[in-house]
């Protein structure tokens, strides 16, 4: 329960990383933000746009297909059920595992914000502080034991399997 808990605000601060302004630069009055999405749709425009897509993979849609799974299957096991194709599901969370790379976006960000300062007004977006909080919460959900998920969906599935 504590784990699904966990999770559903994984959920929160993912949405909140991905949607709020990562950071907000001033120069001479002009202000512009800038969100993870945006970020990505710059570089799609760019000379470099064959970034754009491993970006997009290891900082938003692995994350996000991570924290469904989760959620998925740890809501099933709260209620007890077994979760539609549970073997599958936690065999791709455990190959997924290695490819979230929030860390790795949330130190480029923090180089970002380094580098720009010395040039710009820099501030720190609510995005930020989210990346920031979604990193230790994503390690946190992804790096327990997928065991006890697998044991009770495998009972559950014996079980319905002798009716």
């Amino acid at each position: 329960m504590q784990w699904l808990a966990l999770v559903i605000a994984t959920l929160f601060v993912f949405l909140m990383a991905n949607f709020f302004p990562v950071i907000r630069i001033s120069f001479q009055g002009l202000q512009n933000e800038i969100t993870l999405w945006q970020s990505v749709a710059v570089f799609m425009r760019t000379d470099v746009a064959l970034i754009a897509v491993p970006i997009l993979l290891v900082v938003i849609v692995i994350p996000a297909i991570q924290i469904s799974l989760l959620l998925w299957l740890l809501a099933f096991s709260v209620l007890n059920r077994q979760a539609p194709f549970w073997r599958m599901l936690i065999k791709l969370l455990i190959a997924l595992k290695p490819w979230s790379m929030i860390d790795v976006c949330m130190l480029g960000i923090l180089v970002a914000v380094v580098k720009l300062s010395g040039y710009l007004d820099v501030a720190a977006g609510m995005g930020l502080w989210a990346t920031a909080v979604l990193t230790w919460m994503m390690t946190l959900i992804t790096n327990k034991s997928f065991e006890p998920i697998w044991l009770l969906q495998q009972r559950l599935y014996q079980k319905t399997s002798e009716l």
